[in-house]
């Protein structure tokens, strides 16, 4: 999907290139997320903002849950989860989306608390980003409806 492709890019550019880190989720979810999306009224870059968002949440925590004492690059995991976790935040103010930070932050801390149960949270993240498009998209019709 281009959408994805672009957004991916537009990350990667932007990471540490020291990181040596590429930035890859879960495909059918970051399809979703982009069709979702697609289909909504936001501008053309801020659809990419969020996307990009969901890509590198998605992609630290992807990361960390491939932590196990087994395994041999254990610290390598945490590091890569946790610098593409704060990359986030930085991604994300830097494109001006203060307000789906503050709107992520509960489920985020939900995520982590299921993980250490052992429970699946594959999905959490996604509903909650649903819901996000879905708010500032009802807000943006109304306030052009308002305007007209």
């Amino acid at each position: 999907m281009k959408m994805i492709r672009e957004t991916l890019q537009q990350i990667e550019e932007q990471l540490a290139p020291e990181a040596f880190l590429q930035v890859k989720g879960e495909t059918r979810l970051l399809e979703e997320m982009a069709t979702l999306l697609q289909s909504s009224t936001l501008p053309h870059e801020r659809k990419q903002t969020i996307l990009g968002c969901y890509a590198l949440l998605t992609a630290a925590y992807a990361k960390h849950s491939k932590l196990s004492y087994q395994n041999p690059e254990l610290a390598k995991e945490i590091i890569d989860g946790d610098y593409l976790q704060s990359f986030y935040y930085e991604y994300a103010f830097n494109h001006g989306e203060r307000e789906l930070v503050l709107y992520l932050a509960p489920v985020m801390k939900q995520i982590q608390i299921k993980k250490l149960e052992g429970k699946p949270t594959d999905r959490l993240l996604l509903n909650k980003m649903k819901s996000f498009v879905d708010k500032v998209d009802r807000q943006v019709t109304y306030e052009v409806s308002r305007t007209s």
